[in-house]
């Protein structure tokens, strides 16, 4: 009797053509697919399991045929697996990796990995069974927990920076942030300069030889624009800025 790998495989390859090649090259790369690979049944029970899932999680395929596909989620995301299960078997779908779900799966050791899953329902013998396919991304993680880190700590220096006013435009030239050195300096509160276009802070002068303008192409193309001159604070008194 073929299992339920076999059976996964076969059901996948049914309308190919050199079905016995093709199913074995399959086989293979089941087993040596550098992700997690499950199958389970319409009760959540793991059918089978590949080399990775072995590594990825801990447990030999002995101990993981039979269990749960819940033994190996946090304890605080399992009230809600049976209500995904039974909605997933009701309208089965290929679930792709990389829609946004922030998802840990749970070790043997009782550590945790953060994961990416793809879900594949396929149509066996026993009925509709399904292969998970899971990714570890510890390393994606760590790279956006450190940009996001470089984020805070710039935003950080940006807020507390008061000789200089640093703000942002977006394509259009409108204000989109304001930091303390620019409030100090120019004179307006975040509130009534946010969404503003920044013509605002040019003289009349500048704003007939179209000054802004010029600027923000400018930067568009080289990337940058560099511009020494008066510029005006709220109250209409000129200042000399670069």
């Amino acid at each position: 009797m073929r299992s339920i790998e076999q059976q996964a495989m076969a059901a996948l390859l049914a309308n190919g053509e050199g079905r016995e090649a093709t199913q074995l090259m399959f086989e293979k790369l089941f087993e040596f697919s550098p992700d997690a690979i499950f199958v389970t049944d319409r009760e959540g029970k793991i059918r089978g399991a590949n080399a990775r899932a072995e590594e990825m999680f801990g447990f030999s395929r002995a101990e993981l045929l039979g269990q749960s596909i819940e033994s190996l989620i946090p304890e605080r995301f399992r009230k809600h697996h049976p209500e995904h299960l039974r909605k997933y078997h009701n309208q089965p779908r290929t679930r792709f990796m990389g829609v946004g779900l922030e998802l840990y799966g749970l070790r043997k050791d009782g550590s945790e990995v953060p994961v990416d899953i793809m879900l594949k329902p396929v149509e066996a013998a026993e009925g509709t069974i399904v292969l998970s396919f899971v990714r570890d991304v510890s390393e994606q993680r760590a790279i956006q927990d450190a940009l996001l880190r470089s984020e805070e700590q710039l935003r950080s220096m940006v807020e507390n920076i008061k000789d200089y006013a640093i703000f942002l435009l977006d394509p259009e030239g409108r204000v989109a942030s304001w930091n303390p050195g620019a409030e100090s300096i120019k004179g307006y509160k975040p509130e009534e300069i946010l969404g503003r276009h920044f013509s605002c802070f040019y003289t009349s002068e500048d704003l007939e030889q179209g000054k802004p303008a010029d600027e923000l192409r400018v930067a568009a193309i080289n990337g940058k624009a560099e511009s020494e001159g008066w510029r005006i604070h709220k109250d209409g008194s000129r200042f000399w800025a670069r």
